[in-house]
């Protein structure tokens, strides 16, 4: 039997103090990132370019790269699915200005492209290998993960057809109750059942209620020590 490693308790905190502070480092990153190029990765994201070098990789990715499935699983989402907990995104999306016009559109856009892929993405989950399947579950995943965060900004609207259209929601909704049913307690489901209680208006608003109020201090920068209100798109420290 091979000898195993023990872990003594100021190890285990010792790590967790570094993780604690990559973490925090990589926050800064993203937020850099954020306040000089939110605005047009989210414009690059509603006007994607078409795709064209998949020579090399593996069948299922040269599917991804299909212009409908491309929408949904490409760089400038990937990016969007890593900030999405910053304050610079949240702040965007509230904002009246402009350059932040297009987020008012975000989530419909998301709703759309997740709705198109929904059906072959979810025969996949049932019935291709099982790499393939956690591909595509970690994909859809992502994805309404990105969506509800997007839709947990506009908690306010009552209507919640002028955040994503009533056709979208129909055609959305029979999947996100298969996928919250079949991966119960489980990540894809988890997104999908918060997004079908978003869809289900006002009366059942309490937890998106709270994740809303945990984004504080909406009006300042996040960094630490810096006090700055206006132009923070354009700091880049």
């Amino acid at each position: 039997m091979e000898p195993q490693l023990e872990l003594k308790s100021d190890d285990f905190e010792d790590k967790l103090c570094h993780w604690s502070i990559a973490e925090e480092q990589l926050d800064v990153i993203w937020s850099r990132f954020c306040a000089l190029y939110l605005p047009a990765t989210i414009n690059r994201l509603l006007n994607l370019p078409v795709p064209t070098d998949f020579a090399n990789a593996h069948a299922w990715e040269r599917e991804m790269a299909q212009p409908v499935d491309f929408a949904v699983s490409n760089a400038w989402h990937e990016m969007l699915v890593q900030v999405q907990h910053l304050p610079y995104f949240a702040k965007y999306l509230r904002s009246s200005k402009a350059m932040a016009a297009p987020g008012k559109r975000l989530a419909q856009v998301l709703a759309e492209r997740l709705t198109e892929v929904a059906k072959p993405w979810d025969r996949k989950m049932r019935l291709a290998s099982e790499d393939e399947q956690k591909y595509y579950m970690a994909a859809a995943g992502a994805a309404g993960q990105l969506l509800s965060t997007v839709c947990t900004h506009f908690i306010n609207k009552p209507d919640r057809r002028t955040v994503i259209s009533s056709e979208v929601q129909l055609r959305l909704l029979p999947f996100l109750t298969a996928w919250s049913n079949r991966y119960d307690r489980q990540f894809l489901g988890d997104v999908s059942l918060r997004l079908m209680v978003f869809m289900s208006g006002p009366v059942l608003d309490e937890e998106f209620k709270k994740i809303r109020k945990s984004y504080k201090n909406w009006e300042v920068c996040e960094l630490q020590d810096c006090n700055v209100k206006r132009d923070l798109k354009m700091c880049a420290r």
